[in-house]
């Protein structure tokens, strides 16, 4: 368990550029914000494609291998990506077509890492005990995400140097090639990392076409429809908050530099750290779905606060702060919840779906606020091009919390209420999202993963 935490962070150190810096290169290659809303999508439903082949492949293939042949697809993407900077260096001509180009080479990237994700959620839930999940996600969560800001922040200072220096191209090629750099040293970890012995066997295939039929029917299902419907919300603005601090304001931004925009990200990732060891002691003891229902009350908020700040300042205390403590709840309970729910046989199958699934929630709503972008562009609106996506974003999400939150049930019977209390009426709706126990409403509705009844089944099983 050591080495995944070592390894992790200098994976982290490579989704450090893609996750922070790919936004400002394509706005350097004069990529449209319709563009940029296209390459944020992409993710969507590339790596959930990838996870699918992955999991499939399961059956002939082992998981070490699996995951070594992902690490050496993504460290071909980053060769790529470095050569397609020298090439925009070198020719202004190409910038338009380099632009599309990004985004196939940002597909691959994501195809790549989706098909070794089955493999890797499906060895760590054998690896790290049941007991202890909360907690040692939540360190490894800390200290990658210690390590991403400060890498983060680093390469911020570095960019911004190049940028004064009038050749900020070449800085792209210099954090492309730390970003290869640090997945090479990931790849050479992983020879050394721990796989039990695993086999799978057909008997636990799960198809497809059960998975989806059983969305609207199994705990599992209600789950997953959840975490799709806020993705949805969450992407029809999220591909356009770095393209609002970013772009100048007489375009409609709020027209922060590099290091300034890299420093909100850090403000969010200080308070994962201080979040990560909360909330994995609180999923542990009161059950990963108060912790969910806790992160997604909060989250439908975010994209709101985006409308009321326009200064560094504001965005660090309100929508960062806030999200800093709402998505860490909520990604670790997330997470956590598939491990809890699903036996280990299926495990890998079930997150790809379930990744599938969620893509098409991304997907779909980065093409949303695309079109609608493209429809009222900042050069239309000014700044109320943005707004408009950053308040439809969280209406949409609170929409959704409010509809399948209620549905979901605590399948970990080792999980503690936090509070016993009797529900007055002006109080019985926060405590249904909330606190509320559904087995005994929604009965033989919460089936397990393997489509029986007992809901009890697969407690016990391991998750990582």
């Amino acid at each position: 368990m050591t080495i995944s935490i070592v390894e992790g962070g200098f994976g982290v150190g490579s989704n450090s550029v893609s996750d922070n810096f790919l936004v400002p290169f394509a706005l350097a290659i004069q990529s449209t914000p319709a563009q940029i809303g296209l390459l944020t999508s992409i993710p969507g439903i590339v790596n959930p494609v990838g996870q699918v082949l992955g999991s499939n492949i399961m059956y002939t293939r082992s998981r070490r291998g699996i995951i070594i042949n992902g690490i050496l697809g993504i460290l071909l993407t980053w060769v790529i990506l470095a050569a397609l900077a020298l090439a925009v260096e070198w020719s202004n001509a190409l910038w338009q077509p380099v632009s599309w180009f990004l985004m196939l080479q940002y597909g691959l990237y994501n195809f790549f890492g989706g098909s070794m994700s089955p493999a890797w959620v499906s060895n760590m839930g054998d690896v790290v005990p049941a007991d202890y999940r909360g907690r040692y996600f939540g360190k490894r969560n800390l200290i990658t995400t210690a390590t991403s800001m400060v890498i983060a922040l680093v390469l911020s200072i570095w960019l911004q140097y190049f940028d004064d220096k009038g050749v900020l191209l070449v800085g792209f090629i210099v954090l492309f090639t730390i970003s290869l750099g640090c997945r090479a040293v990931s790849y050479t970890l992983f020879h050394y990392h721990y796989f039990p012995p695993f086999a799978i066997s057909k008997e636990n295939h799960v198809s497809l076409r059960k998975f989806m039929y059983d969305l609207p029917r199994t705990n599992f299902g209600y789950f997953t429809l959840l975490v799709m419907s806020i993705t949805l919300g969450q992407w029809i603005g999220g591909s356009f908050f770095n393209v609002y601090m970013l772009t100048p304001v007489s375009g409609g931004g709020l027209g922060f530099d590099y290091v300034t925009y890299v420093l909100m990200g850090v403000v969010n990732s200080l308070i994962a750290l201080i979040v990560f060891p909360i909330v994995g002691k609180i999923g542990d003891k009161y059950g990963n779905v108060l912790l969910m229902r806790l992160g997604a009350i909060i989250v439908p908020t975010l994209p709101i606060m985006w409308v009321f700040t326009n200064t560094a300042l504001s965005v660090a205390l309100g929508p960062q702060v806030w999200g800093g403590i709402g998505w860490t709840a909520f990604n670790l309970a997330t997470s956590n919840f598939i491990y809890d729910s699903v036996p280990s046989q299926k495990r890998g199958a079930y997150a790809a779906y379930y990744t599938l699934v969620v893509g098409i929630g991304q997907t779909a709503g980065g093409f949303l606020g695309s079109a609608i972008i493209t429809l009222f562009p900042p050069s239309m609106l000014g700044s109320f091009a943005f707004q408009l996506l950053f308040l439809l974003s969280g209406v949409v999400r609170a929409i959704f919390v409010v509809i399948y939150l209620p549905k979901i049930k605590e399948i970990n019977q080792k999980a503690k209420p936090l509070v016993n209390m009797k529900v007055g009426s002006a109080y019985k709706h926060l405590h249904d999202i909330l606190l509320r126990d559904n087995t005994k409403k929604n009965g033989n509705n919460h089936h397990d993963v393997s489509g029986n009844n007992d809901t009890d089944e697969h407690v016990t099983e391991p998750s990582a």
